[in-house]
């Protein structure tokens, strides 16, 4: 009786789904680690978005020190249709009784009459003088013998005049060239019209009349008289420009406290604490399903929220009434945001103006000493915190990227690692498949043999 021979092993098996097996065991700690990565990817863009609020706040509490900010005035006149008024920071309150003598005019000049816009004028060269016979004359070439051509020609030149075509609907030769320069007052005057060089060609040479005398502005500011060559006085009152409009009228001009600009300043601050205060509480905050922020248990969160408590809080030793951000009606309220008191801001700023700014911005107390504002103080302290070195809060998302960067290299190695383990596991499966695929042939040979040999013993037995 024949019998074969087998050699058992696991050749019939998937290596390949094996060594994946294998592969995804030695990818556990990657994952873990991929998982580390991704929380602090989290932590450093809220770390990012905490240092951009913080950033915002520190520039709105620097507008608190700016030069400007308790220099500023508003004008505010009885008759506005007389003038109008801007004051500048260095403006100076008080009250001006303002009267406009005269408004500033420019000088018109007529030519005389031609029978049509394109009546013949001989070209050459026209000559104007402005201002004083010792000023240099303008000289304009005329190309274009009609009065067009010699209006274009004027224009063209950008020189202190201005020239126009009218059409006064009477007689025989109705179109007349008006000359009128550019800017007003005597001193802009034209003095010469030469034009003894428009010689070429035929045609009627213009002749100029003065049909606007140049005028001088003039206005009264608490009984002294300023003259200009303009409209416009910058002058006269420090600090305020007047732009007069009406002759022969007069107006009230206060310039007070522009307080709005204060007031503006300290709403944006509220609003930007405020931004930065929501976000920090946010982090503390549960979820629906009791997850905090990303950055709770964080030092960095901790710094902010103790340093927005110390904002709120701060006191300055300004020897007065006026020591804490609740003295100017900016409360804090339980949630950890502020408010302001509009009517409690507006009395400090009504009745105690100087120790407003000095609370704000320091400078000399009544006793003499000086000290450092409120604005000055927070912001060196925000500018400590928010340093991309040294300050927690500065370095936070960075520290976040070190530590993202660092996981990344032991990725990294870590992949190397089993792409050689992939490459070994599979050539051994494969050199073990060899071996058993060469066994499983030799037992075939064994089996055929052992065959043989049981047909011969058979066949021997028979005879």
């Amino acid at each position: 009786m024949s019998s074969s021979i087998s050699i058992s092993g696991f050749n019939n098996f998937d290596s390949q789904t094996i060594v994946s097996l294998l592969v995804k065991q030695a990818r556990a700690p990657i994952n873990l680690l991929q998982s580390q990565q991704q929380q602090l990817r989290d932590k450093a863009n809220a770390a990012a978005t905490l240092k951009s609020s913080i950033s915002s706040l520190k520039s709105i509490i620097d507008e608190l020190d700016g030069d400007t900010l308790f220099t500023s005035a508003t004008a505010k006149l009885s008759s506005p249709d007389v003038i109008t008024a801007t004051a500048a920071n260095s403006a100076t309150t008080g009250t001006y009784s303002v009267t406009v003598n005269t408004l500033a005019k420019a000088q018109t000049q007529a030519s005389q009459g031609y029978s049509a816009a394109d009546a013949e004028v001989p070209t050459g060269s026209l000559s104007i003088r402005i201002g004083s016979m010792s000023a240099d004359p303008i000289q304009i070439n005329v190309t274009t013998g009609t009065l067009t051509g010699l209006k274009d020609a004027i224009n063209n030149k950008n020189a202190g005049v201005s020239a126009t075509i009218v059409n006064t609907g009477s007689g025989a030769n109705p179109y007349k060239l008006l000359l009128t320069t550019t800017n007003t007052g005597t001193a802009n005057a034209i003095v010469e019209i030469d034009t003894s060089g428009l010689n070429q060609g035929s045609g009627t040479v213009p002749t100029f009349t003065v049909t606007q005398e140049a005028v001088n502005s003039s206005v009264t500011v608490n009984g002294v008289t300023v003259t200009a060559s303009s409209n416009t006085i910058t002058d006269v009152i420090p600090g305020v420009t007047l732009n007069l409009l009406k002759e022969g009228a007069s107006t009230t001009l206060t310039l007070s406290n522009n307080d709005d600009v204060i007031r503006g300043a300290l709403r944006r601050f509220v609003d930007s604490y405020n931004e930065a205060n929501r976000f920090v509480q946010s982090q503390f905050k549960s979820d629906t399903n009791s997850r905090t922020g990303v950055l709770a248990g964080q030092a960095v969160l901790r710094v902010a929220r103790t340093q927005l408590t110390e904002i709120a809080n701060t006191e300055i030793a300004t020897d007065s009434d006026i020591t804490r951000l609740t003295n100017i009606g900016i409360q804090r309220q339980d949630d950890g945001s502020l408010k302001i008191d509009d009517a409690a801001l507006t009395d400090a700023l009504t009745n105690n103006r100087d120790a407003v700014k000095l609370f704000l911005q320091g400078g000399q107390t009544p006793a003499g000493d000086t000290i450092t504002g409120f604005a000055r103080t927070i912001s060196d302290t925000l500018d400590s915190l928010l340093d991309s070195e040294s300050g927690i809060i500065g370095s936070a998302s960075s520290s976040y990227q070190t530590s993202i960067t660092n996981l990344q290299k032991q990725i990294d190695r870590m992949e190397d690692r089993i792409k050689a383990l992939q490459r070994t596991l599979s050539l051994r499966f494969l050199a073990t498949d060899r071996a058993i695929a060469q066994l499983q042939g030799q037992a075939s040979f064994l089996t055929s043999i052992t065959q043989q040999l049981s047909r011969l013993n058979g066949n021997n037995n028979n005879k």
